[in-house]
């Protein structure tokens, strides 16, 4: 249930003259805001100090408390309306303290009187953009945000909602400005998150105009800087009626030059609502911030009611959320003065979003679809997966490798991200054929629909040179090479599971037609097609340079999956541990969330343990933890045995400590375990270096099978490292 609040704000008009009758409060704004800019702590003793004289300066203590007593139990708005950029957000009165944070209040802005004619609102449900950029050549260390987890506390804040049938939620996996123009463009939104890196632009002593930008992703995934001016203009014409700059600097601009910033020229353009930051925010506090606004906003706050309660959330933002890295810097000293950050720039804050007065129809419980890309069944919808998309797409469009291998567990995804780098390729202009190596695909199909997708000349010209082709391997060069002509070397072959052509004791291929093709491409050098290919295992011959072995989807995709399945758990403290419970694995869930529509309805914490423990054994079948285990040599099942140790990702040396005993490297030897999936590999963008973790699933396989208990030094030598680990890197 919404809030109950006041329908008639107090208006709060500072005279004009207000910086040139109190000059000390461009001192003290400067003072705060150069706190902000050299990552200084800003105590509550610096915010009030600002927040009273902002107080003072006003002289409304007699309208303030006459507008209170009448508004009884009910919300009060504040609305700044000034030219004066000074923050208004730490507005700190004698008795009620901040009022921007304070629950009996919500405190917003406006740059003018607001004359704004009542936008009709149009039905839900509330269509919700959350669009990220991230940039690839944004320094690791002090740009690069944490948008995954951003992403996922949105997703979870709404998934509740979205399931009811009250929002709907388009998460892009491409960071491109003309993508978030084309969305705008061709669909409706109501609310839109901008997640990403902005800046503000000001030359106090130059004739130049101060501006902000916000850094886009260009085609290369490297960074393209778009000025307020082009991003607002491309808001015209759209329905959104509020926007959350998640961006530092966001609502900055200059005195003089109100109109400049982000957040002021989107309101200039016409935007009912938006929401920016007034300095550089903490990642970790605007990951809270966005957490507690999307829950009020699923709640149907009015946005300024929403934006009070995620200040209130992020006065201390590292409780309240788990993260994956201990608090090491000082950060939680740091986060104390971020509440007062996030600034709401409103037409008119008592304009909601939408009509709410509508009938909720939950998404249809056949609307997960698959699509198919020359016979290979895709999701219709893909997930996540940017920085492989944007990574392992660069390497293929630019010609740095021509073939490329994906290995991961069942489930996890490798088809599915296979598929659309060739889906990528179609779009630019490439042919692709595909080959999935199942028992209802005969390879003579295969090459038929190769040899049917020549044109009549080349056609011809393939049935005069077969005459000579009396090997399969002659017969593959020349059908490649005319198709190449045909093509104009824009090629693509895929080869998809190709883990049941593969001996399970070496992974080599074992079909001679496959390998002839195989040895055929690599001969051919520059002139090859592009070859993509997928299997649980590593292929001998294919060298590191063209081998990804995935990773589990982050937990923001496995929630994007998640809210295209019908009758998941409603209790969001149970979708991590089911994500942990699962490796993040999308073919687990979905058997999980099959397994549950089963039961009750009323079934209890207990029941749904065992339905966890259940889906679990499931995957592991699936995943043949076990048979797969037996085709391991003893010192490699000794480092899987002792890998459990390590609870958390860990680098290279953290590995070498618990096989210190073995005779063979343990470089060798956890390259063995990857190359099976039975090892998990993420890239630490703040280490720079691969980390490594055995796959949930296995390690509850292990702690099912394994009768001997695993000896104390090793988890005292793996807690030695993590401390040394912690204290120095």
């Amino acid at each position: 249930m919404p809030r109950n609040v006041y329908p008639t704000p107090l208006v709060i008009q500072p005279p004009a003259d207000l910086l040139v009758t109190h000059p000390q409060l461009n001192q003290l704004a400067a003072q705060l805001a150069m706190k902000y800019v050299h990552h200084e702590v800003v105590t509550e003793t610096d915010l009030t100090t600002v927040g009273q004289a902002l107080w003072q300066a006003l002289a409304i203590d007699e309208t303030f408390t006459q507008q209170q007593a009448q508004v009884g139990t009910q919300i009060l708005p504040l609305v700044i309306q000034s030219t004066a950029n000074l923050p208004w957000e730490c507005l700190y009165h004698p008795t009620s303290g901040f009022l921007g944070k304070h629950e009996r209040f919500t405190l917003s802005r406006q740059l003018q009187q607001a004359n704004v004619a009542q936008v009709p609102l149009r039905p839900g449900p509330l269509k919700v953009l959350l669009f990220t950029a991230q940039p690839a050549d944004l320094d690791p260390e002090s740009q690069r945000l944490n948008t995954e987890d951003e992403q996922a506390q949105i997703l979870e804040a709404l998934l509740p909602w979205i399931q009811a049938g009250w929002v709907k939620l388009t998460v892009p996996d491409d960071g491109r400005f003309a993508t978030f123009k084309r969305l705008l463009q061709q669909q409706e939104f109501h609310l839109v998150f901008l997640s990403g890196h902005g800046h503000f632009y000001h030359q106090p002593h130059s004739d130049a105009p101060p501006y902000g930008v916000f850094w886009f992703e260009d085609d290369h995934g490297t960074s393209e800087a778009v000025r307020d001016q082009d991003l607002a203009a491309a808001f015209i014409g759209s329905h959104v009626q509020g926007v959350v700059l998640s961006a530092c600097q966001s609502g900055k601009a200059a005195s003089g030059h109100l109109t400049a910033g982000l957040a002021n020229q989107l309101i200039q353009v016409g935007i009912t609502h938006v929401i920016g930051m007034r300095e550089s925010i903490l990642d970790r506090a605007g990951i809270l911030f966005a957490r507690y606004f999307g829950d009020a906003i699923g709640r149907q706050e009015r946005l300024d009611v929403a934006l009070q309660q995620a200040r209130q959330a992020i006065t201390q933002p590292l409780q309240g959320i788990t993260y994956r890295d201990s608090d090491t810097s000082g950060l939680t000293t740091l986060s104390l003065g971020q509440w007062c950050l996030p600034m709401l720039l409103s037409r008119d804050p008592a304009q909601p979003l939408i009509d709410w007065h509508f009938n909720p129809q939950p998404p249809s419980q056949d609307h997960i679809r698959f699509s198919s890309l020359a016979g290979i069944k895709l999701p219709k919808q893909f997930i996540g997966r940017r920085r492989e998309l944007r990574e392992l797409g660069t390497k293929l469009y630019s010609g740095t490798i021509k073939r490329l291998l994906i290995t991961g567990v069942g489930g996890q995804g490798k088809t599915a991200l296979a598929g659309q780098l060739a889906l990528r390729l179609q779009d630019q202009g490439y042919q692709v054929h595909t080959y999935s190596a199942r028992p209802e695909n005969a390879w003579e199909d295969f090459i038929f629909n190769l040899l049917l997708s020549l044109d009549e000349v080349h056609s011809e010209l393939y049935h005069t040179q077969a005459r000579l082709a009396t090997t399969p391997a002659r017969k593959a060069q020349v059908i490649l090479k005319i198709l190449s002509q045909q093509t104009q070397g824009h090629l693509v072959l895929l080869f998809d599971n190709l883990e049941s052509l593969q001996d399970p004791h070496t992974h080599a291929l074992t079909d001679t037609r496959l390998l002839a093709w195989l040895d055929v491409i690599q001969k051919l050098g520059n002139s090859v097609p592009l070859v993509l290919m997928t299997s649980r295992w590593k292929l001998p011959q294919v060298p590191a340079t063209e081998h990804h072995p995935l990773a589990p989807p982050n937990y923001g995709d496995f929630l994007c999956y998640l809210q295209q399945l019908p009758g998941f758990p409603r209790d969001r403290s149970r979708w991590r541990s089911i994500y942990n419970a699962l490796g993040g694995n999308f073919q687990g869930l979905q058997f999980f969330i099959s397994a549950c529509q089963q039961l009750s309805t009323t079934a209890e914490e207990t029941a749904w343990l065992a339905q966890l423990q259940q889906a679990q054994q499931a995957t592991q079948n699936y995943m043949m933890i076990a048979k797969t285990v037996s085709y391991l040599a003893a010192e490699e099942r000794q480092l899987l045995q002792r890998l459990p140790v390590y609870t958390s990702p860990t680098i290279i040396d953290g590995i070498k400590i618990i096989a210190s005993d073995l005779t063979t490297a343990p470089a060798q030897l956890l390259q063995r375990l990857v190359d099976l999936s039975l090892v998990e590999v993420e890239y630490a963008p703040d280490l720079n270096l691969p980390q490594y973790q055995c796959s949930p699933l296995v390690v509850e396989w292990l702690q099912t099978t394994e009768t001997t208990p695993l000896a104390r030094e090793w988890y005292q030598k793996a807690a030695q490292y993590q401390v040394y680990f912690f204290e120095n890197l």
